[in-house]
């Protein structure tokens, strides 16, 4: 009883500590008291807990809202605590692992979701590398398409009756842009990695980065061509607004992650001008690093040769 009461007092100050922190942007608490009772919600000194309570819910959602707490939490970047949101994910990578185990399933589907969400954005923000997405991906623990919205009551369905004919049709749009826009993520960092370790980067290797971005490209979009739901109106800003509630919260959102990624349509030589609508190098794509392209020299200007007039 004293473990579940001490996992459930971190627990709270979990809590307290995002709210402060919320509250504090918006100046009605200080950054000192979300600070407080993060550090509690983090005491050290506590007794072991048993493989229990490690399994428990309170835990699980503890480190999960502390990992929401130190993304959202404005420090420094060389801060020696700028990167507790990573600490977190390897905890949640962890316990979701073992939860399922011992469960057969995580039952917070909507939060295992969420986490493969942060994960990808941080990953295409250059922090991380999708750890969590990629072990629920590897080790097949991604919780089915049904079960990532709650139930609509005590008795009810995760699928409430209206949304019968749109939810799968939604659900395998949301999951197959996450997956695409993962991998996205995941060579965009390893383009980082190659580009840190140069001063400059020869055109072929520049060439290379731009044929795997529109490689990727070109199968995210036609993902969604080919998953796009036939019921809702092509090309238009205005299409959620078909759908329920819920199920327009989720299409907006998974529609606004794919227009981040327009399709390159063509790939501009390195020794050649890009067409028109294409970036120049070296900026050549949001997704890859900037970069220092040696750029052939310009041919020498020479006088256009001039007729002589006539009088």
């Amino acid at each position: 009883m004293s473990e579940i009461l001490l996992t459930l007092r971190k627990l709270h100050h979990a809590i307290c500590a995002l709210s402060a922190l919320n509250l504090s942007y918006r100046g009605q608490a200080t950054l000192e008291e979300a600070i407080e009772h993060y550090d509690r919600a983090l005491s050290a000194h506590t007794p072991t807990p048993s493989a229990d309570d490690l399994l428990s819910d309170g835990v699980f959602l503890r480190h999960y809202l502390l990992f929401i707490y130190d993304i959202c939490m404005t420090v420094d970047a060389n801060d020696a605590g700028s990167g507790m949101w990573v600490d977190h994910l390897r905890h949640l990578v962890t316990l979701t692992r073992n939860r399922v185990a011992r469960f057969g399933k995580e039952p917070h589907a909507f939060l295992m979701h969420s986490i493969c969400a942060f994960d990808t954005y941080a990953c295409l923000m250059g922090n991380g590398n999708c750890d969590y997405f990629r072990t629920v991906l590897a080790e097949q623990i991604v919780p089915p398409l049904g079960a990532s919205l709650t139930s609509a009551s005590q008795r009810g369905h995760a699928i409430w009756p209206n949304e019968a004919h749109t939810y799968p049709v939604i659900m395998k749009l949301m999951r197959g842009v996450m997956v695409h826009t993962s991998n996205l993520a995941q060579a965009a960092q390893q383009f980082r990695r190659e580009a840190a370790d140069r001063t400059t980067v020869s055109p072929g290797r520049c060439a290379r980065w731009q044929a795997q971005v529109f490689q990727m490209q070109t199968e995210l979009s036609n993902f969604w061509r080919q998953a796009y739901p036939d019921f809702l109106e092509k090309d238009s800003p205005m299409a959620g607004q078909a759908l329920d509630v819920r199920m327009r919260y989720v299409f907006e959102h998974v529609s606004q992650n794919q227009n981040k990624f327009p399709p390159l349509t063509r790939i501009p030589r390195t020794n050649k001008t890009p067409p028109p609508g294409l970036p120049p190098l070296p900026s050549l794509h949001p997704l890859l690093p900037n970069l220092n392209v040696p750029q052939p020299s310009p041919p020498p200007h020479r006088q256009p040769n001039r007729l002589p007039r006539r009088h």
